[in-house]
């Protein structure tokens, strides 16, 4: 039942946000093109497009950044739709435990948001090789060491590169954790104004976290500064706290979810 009810979130997810990515790569694409046609252009036509260029390049750097803040909240408002929604009422009368249903949003959740950063990665890269590689304004050798992926292959490197990618998605996990904990609190204890509720408990959540945070690092960092040289060494304890922090309060947040969602179901 857990497969099916993932097929369904992931579905009715990509509904809303496959158009939302592939907007942010048409405009990293659209960019790329139109800093070429500048790059082309002569006379009165160069001034032109020398402000439909800055214009489209103001809309691409925005477009990404409201990107990430578009899919939280299509996000959000598809756990709030799906869990005390009309929706939601259908859903907990089939045989779905909330632990199956808890489960299935947060792996569709996740899913989407690693799939929104591919999409953010991606339209940058498209508008660097479309409109700005073609120009000399950027190379990648300048800024990027190759050779150094051979090294990182066979020495203790490889280590904090892999902690870096469990961190990533760790860090993935946590922020849908937090919505999906914020959407069932403030469903569960706000009768009529449960979004506004849920608004509130995520930006709660997200303050609390970043205060434990900050002083487990704080720790972290004064203890390593007396016994460790190594920069590396410093970056691998502390990031291997970060994965322990984030995995353990996303554990907390799903089974305190499943728990409120079983036990105080609040539907309209």
């Amino acid at each position: 039942m857990l497969t099916a009810m993932f097929k369904h979130d992931f579905k009715r997810m990509a509904r809303l946000l496959l158009p939302v990515q592939i907007a942010v790569v048409g405009g990293g694409i659209l960019a790329g093109l139109l800093v070429l046609l500048m790059s082309s252009a002569s006379g009165g036509a160069s001034a032109v497009l020398s402000v439909l260029s800055a214009i489209v390049i103001f809309a691409i750097v925005a477009g990404v950044m409201a990107c990430i803040v578009i899919t939280i909240i299509i996000i959000g408002r598809r756990f709030m739709d799906s869990l005390y929604g009309s929706e939601g009422y259908l859903t907990n009368t089939l045989p779905v435990s909330a632990y199956e249903n808890i489960g299935a949003k947060l792996i569709s959740g996740s899913l989407w948001m690693m799939i929104n950063a591919a999409a953010v990665i991606l339209a940058v890269l498209l508008f660097l090789l479309i409109g700005v590689m073609p120009l000399g304004l950027f190379d990648f050798n300048t800024y990027i060491d190759f050779s150094i992926v051979n090294t990182l292959v066979f020495n203790d490197s490889l280590l904090t590169v892999m902690l870096g990618i469990v961190n990533s998605l760790a860090g993935v996990i946590f922020s849908v954790s937090i919505l999906l904990c914020a959407v069932v609190i403030g469903g569960t204890i706000g009768r009529r104004r449960k979004t506004g509720c849920a608004v509130g408990m995520y930006f709660a959540i997200t303050f609390v976290y970043s205060i434990v945070r900050t002083l487990i690092n704080a720790i972290i960092n004064q203890q390593l500064t007396l016994n460790l040289d190594k920069f590396s060494a410093y970056f691998n304890v502390s990031t291997i706290a970060d994965i322990i922090l984030a995995l353990g309060l996303s554990a907390g947040m799903f089974f305190l979810s499943c728990s409120l969602l079983k036990n105080n179901l609040n539907l309209e």
